[in-house]
């Protein structure tokens, strides 16, 4: 008997160890080879809401997930690697936006999108001039025939300023010590007495500052913030966290912070926002919608329920997202192959939405998607090698530029969405770092670096004929032989442009290898002859203050450079940190009047 109940209580311990082995090796070959699905990359995104803090908590330690590789059994034969850093990088019905522009003598914000205004350090409206000094606040002069007077002042800091009808709007970033996050601040100031400004409306909002728009007096602004809760919000220095209901996550992005999309009318105060958790950086923006890209330049992440794995092989590609500007609501996303430049890249027409890319050693490509983010066609393989230095779409046409040792100019057909041409490009020393259309014309500005071999020397200003195939260069004009630096290479709206006035203005920064300081020059150029020409060259110097006390060479430099003007009627108007001087257009730029600020 004892032989027989030890007999079946060893086969009992058999048959349990070969089926708990069974299912180790069916559990092993599932975790390795079951099929998966990519997390993250999809294009059919769905915006959900958040209903609590646990829930947000929840998605949160589900996206963390996403960045960790984990164990495989093929690890046991080989060292393996570590999972690399996922690397995010990270209009209203009152306001009808007119295809063809209604004429005021007086030069506005250089824009990407006409009608959608951009934030600058200075603005005018044809009878005043508002200058923010991003370390004293907000001059405020009128200007009229060659003279300037200083009216009033806002001790208040920012980085940008609007004005808009009697609004002057100024927003930035500061920081709450207190509740250690950093906060986007837009003060809206009634100016319908220029004297004597009035602060009537005070927002505050958890996060940096990605980008803002104006069209009317609706103030777009896109912010991001750290994920740890939803982003607090406020006015004057009340702060609360924000409401659930208003916020969201995707499903199938992985993103650790939340992006902000608000509306601030300036009539009524009236502060509507949505928080989503996924986003991006890099704004482009129509009348109609809000797109926001992220360029992801780590490998793709994929999960079969088991465990998640990492591809390597793949390339770098852009998630753009869709949102509706009058409802902030989310429409759709798309996943774009490739690294995007910048906002240029990206644009909007006739509801199509197009884009340019750089993949890799592939060379760049121009895509078109229509409304719902499908694609329709793209050209691809452009300039194998180089990456894309600038972009700028003009209706049916884009120009793209590449660069490597030369820069390739290419004009781009997009007449037919679906059977996109490029040309074979025009090819000289020099790379433009923005474009710029002569509307009514068929020339076009590039502004950027002087090269030669690959290497990069002062600035380039060129003027291009683009009514061929191809674009023609008529000329160009350098300014430095050894370095040169404008704001305007990477900040477009702080050119000067007018077309009835023949004005493209910028600021430079030039290194004097004489006296080893830089050079501080204001370049006026002018285009309607047809070719490029030298108008001006504007500067502020310490003879001009009657305040001036000396600091250093360094602090006079920086103070004293123009770093924009605005054309009012026949004058122009030079703004630096501490000078406003008046020029006669008409008469070679002469000072008519110089206020101190």
């Amino acid at each position: 008997m004892a032989k027989s109940h030890a007999g079946k209580t060893l086969k009992i311990f058999l048959v349990t160890v070969t089926i708990v082995l069974l299912i180790a090796i069916a559990f092993a070959l599932l975790y390795e080879y079951l099929p998966a699905h990519p997390v993250g990359q999809g294009t059919t995104a769905e915006a959900k809401h958040f209903t609590s803090k646990e829930e947000l908590d929840r998605v949160l330690s589900e996206y963390n997930g996403y960045f960790r590789e984990s164990f495989s059994f093929s690890d046991l034969f080989s060292f393996g690697c570590s999972a690399p850093a996922h690397n995010d990088s990270t209009g209203p019905a009152d306001m009808p936006l007119n295809s063809e522009s209604v004429f005021s003598d007086y030069s506005e914000t250089n824009t990407q999108v006409k009608g959608l205004d951009e934030s600058d350090i200075v603005k005018t409206d044809g009878k005043y001039i508002y200058t923010l000094n991003k370390t004293t606040g907000v001059t405020i002069l009128s200007a009229s025939d060659g003279s300037v007077e200083k009216l009033s002042y806002i001790p208040v800091l920012g980085t940008g300023i609007y004005v808009t009808g009697d609004f002057l709007t100024i927003i930035g970033n500061n920081y709450d010590l207190e509740n250690s996050m950093e906060l986007f601040q837009a003060d809206v100031y009634d100016i319908a007495d220029r004297a004597a400004p009035k602060l009537i409306t005070n927002v505050l909002h958890e996060g940096s500052i990605v980008d803002t728009r104006m069209i009317g007096t609706k103030l777009y602004y896109i912010l991001r913030a750290d994920a740890d809760t939803v982003p607090y919000v406020g006015s004057g220095e009340v702060l609360a966290e924000g409401d659930y209901s208003d916020s969201y996550y995707f499903e199938g992005i992985n993103y650790s912070r939340f992006t902000t999309i608000g509306c601030l009318s300036l009539d009524d105060g009236l502060d509507e926002y949505r928080n989503y958790l996924g986003a991006g950086n890099t704004v482009y923006m129509s009348r109609e919608n809000i797109y926001i890209a992220a360029t992801d330049n780590s490998p793709n992440y994929y999960t079969n329920g088991l465990r998640y794995y990492i591809d390597h092989s793949v390339s770098a590609s852009t998630r753009v997202l869709k949102f509706d500007a009058n409802t902030l609501e989310f429409i759709g996303c798309a996943t774009v192959p490739g690294t995007l430049n910048d906002r240029f890249s990206m644009d909007e027409y006739n509801g199509y939405f197009r884009i340019a890319t750089t993949e890799g050693s592939k060379g760049s490509s121009v895509r078109v998607y229509n409304e719902s983010l499908e694609l329709l066609g793209a050209a691809t393989g452009i300039a194998p090698g180089e990456r894309i230095y600038s972009a700028r779409f003009d209706g049916d046409t884009a120009n793209i530029v590449t660069f490597l040792e030369v820069d390739p100019l290419f004009k781009v057909d997009l007449t037919d969405p679906e059977n996109i041409t490029v040309s074979d490009g025009l090819k000289k020393e020099g790379v433009s770092y923005y474009l710029h259309y002569i509307e009514g014309t068929d020339l076009l500005i590039g502004l950027g670096r002087d090269t030669s071999n690959g290497l990069f020397y002062g600035l380039e200003v060129a003027l291009f004929d683009n009514s061929g195939e191809d674009a023609v260069l008529i000329n160009s004009y350098i300014i430095g032989d050894y370095s040169g630096y404008s704001e305007a290479l990477y900040a477009p709206q702080s050119i000067l442009y007018d077309k009835e006035r023949d004005l493209f203005g910028f600021s430079t920064e030039v290194f004097d290898p004489g006296t080893g300081e830089n050079v501080y020059t204001y370049y006026v150029f002018g285009f309607l002859s047809g070719k490029l020409e030298l108008r001006a060259a504007i500067k502020h110097s310490v003879d001009m203050d009657s305040r001036y006390e000396f600091i250093g060479p360094t602090y006079e430099n920086y103070n004293y450079a123009v770093s924009r003007a605005v054309q009012i009627g026949d004058y122009l108007y030079a703004i630096s940190g501490r000078l406003v001087t008046a020029h006669s257009i008409d008469d070679d730029f002469a000072v008519t009047d110089i206020a101190e600020i």
